[in-house]
C-alpha cells in the first residue's frame, strides 16, 4: 500500500464532504463535522487496519485526528489544514525523516513538521479549560510556524506546546517563548494580544 497516494486520496475525501455540508450561506469558516472513518475507507477500499495506518499519517502532519467513538463508530476531526489539504500536497511526495525522541516525532526533510500528538493534546487542554477560539488561534500560528520552514522558531512551538501541558504551566515561561517566536516570524505580532490573553487565561485558570 503506498500510504502517501491512499492518505491524499483519503483527506481529499472527507474535505469534500466537510465542504458539501458548510452553508454557503453563512459563508465558509470550518465547521467541525465528525466522520466515520471506518466507512470512508470503505469507500476507498481500505481494511480497517490501513485506515488506522492512514489516519497516523494524516495525524502526524496535523489534518486531522481521531475524535469520540460513539458507539462502534471511530470518527474523524479534519482540521484547517486539512480542509487546505492540497495546498500542503508536497507532504504526499516529501522522503520522511523518522526519529523517535520519547515518543512519536516525526520530521520532514526541512524539520518544519511539529509533534502531532503534542499539538493535539495542547489544543484540547486549551479549548476544554478556555475556549475554542483561543484553542484555534494555536493551531493557526502553529501552521504558520510549519510553513515559515524556521527551524528554531519550530522548536520554540513545540516548548510552548510542552509548557501548556505542564501541571502548572509557568506564564513567564509561555512568554519567553512567544517573544522568541514572534523575534523568529515577525508577522506574528498581529496576534501578540490574543496569544498574551490566552496566557493570562490561563494563570487564571492554573495556580502558578
Amino acid at each position: 500500500m503506498n500510504i502517501k497516494e491512499i492518505s491524499k486520496h483519503f483527506i481529499k475525501n472527507v474535505a469534500d464532504k466537510n465542504k458539501n455540508s458548510i452553508n454557503k450561506s453563512l459563508g465558509e469558516p470550518r465547521v467541525i463535522f465528525y466522520w466515520n472513518a471506518d466507512s470512508i475507507g470503505k469507500e476507498l477500499g481500505l481494511s480497517s487496519i490501513d485506515v488506522d495506518k492512514v489516519v497516523e499519517f494524516l495525524s502526524e502532519h496535523g489534518m486531522l485526528y481521531w475524535r469520540h467513538n460513539y458507539g462502534t463508530l471511530r470518527t474523524l476531526e479534519i482540521t484547517d489544514k486539512g480542509c487546505k489539504w492540497d495546498y500542503y500536497e508536497s507532504i504526499f511526495e516529501e522522503k520522511l525523516i523518522v526519529k523517535t525522541v520519547m515518543g512519536d516525532n516525526f520530521e520532514n526533510i526541512s524539520g518544519t513538521v511539529i509533534n502531532r500528538s503534542l499539538v493535539s493534546n495542547s489544543f484540547n487542554k486549551v479549548r476544554d479549560q478556555i475556549d475554542e477560539e483561543s484553542a484555534k488561534l494555536l493551531e493557526y500560528i502553529t501552521l504558520e510556524v510549519e510553513k515559515s520552514g524556521n527551524k528554531d522558531a519550530v522548536d520554540l512551538m513545540e516548548g510552548f506546546h510542552k509548557e501548556i501541558q505542564q501541571p502548572e504551566p509557568k506564564k513567564s515561561i509561555l512568554k519567553n517563548f512567544w517573544n522568541g517566536l514572534v523575534i523568529a516570524i515577525p508577522s506574528l505580532i498581529s496576534n501578540a494580544d490574543k496569544v498574551m490573553d490566552i496566557i493570562e487565561k490561563i494563570g487564571k485558570i492554573i495556580p502558578f
